[in-house]
């Protein structure tokens, strides 16, 4: 006599296919994950360019109205063009947006965002009578928070 199926007419997939989808999916897992990381790595480095970008833009600015002699400028001297309480904000912070720049010095200057885990150190020559301050963004590193570099 023939035993007939218990489960009837019911199909499903075999442990061995969802074995092999698991095994698919963990390889495509381990594939896109770190490409994910390395994209946000790169967005952040890209927004910290855009940053320095700004403050060559306040930079120019500030030179332009102290070479035009505009009143309202609020620059009087060279010394004035480096100072980063007129260049970057009035409190000192080194703050522009979710930005800050802990400096105006020529080598070193850490610059940080309040979302990125990253930080880059861009170097800046000083403003002077004949050309505003320039922030070299060429020169840039990159580094964790932890302080390990970036390629």
């Amino acid at each position: 006599m023939k035993k007939e199926n218990p489960l009837g007419n019911q199909k499903g997939f075999t442990l061995i296919e969802i074995i092999a989808v698991l095994i698919i999916l963990g390889i495509l897992a381990a594939v896109a994950v770190p490409k994910y990381f390395e994209l946000q790595d790169d967005a952040a480095k890209a927004a910290l360019k855009r940053a320095v970008a700004e403050l060559s833009a306040r930079d120019n600015l500030a030179w332009a109205k102290y070479k035009s002699g505009t009143t309202d400028a609020n620059y009087d001297s060279v010394a004035d063009l480096n100072d980063p309480t007129k260049i970057i904000n009035a409190d000192g912070s080194g703050s522009f947006g979710d930005f800050t720049v802990n400096g105006m010095a020529a080598t070193g200057n850490k610059l940080t965002s309040t979302n990125f885990t990253i930080y880059a150190l861009v170097n800046r020559t000083a403003a002077t009578e004949n050309s505003p301050g320039i922030w070299d963004s060429s020169s840039m590193t990159f580094f964790t928070k932890a302080g390990a570099a970036l390629p």
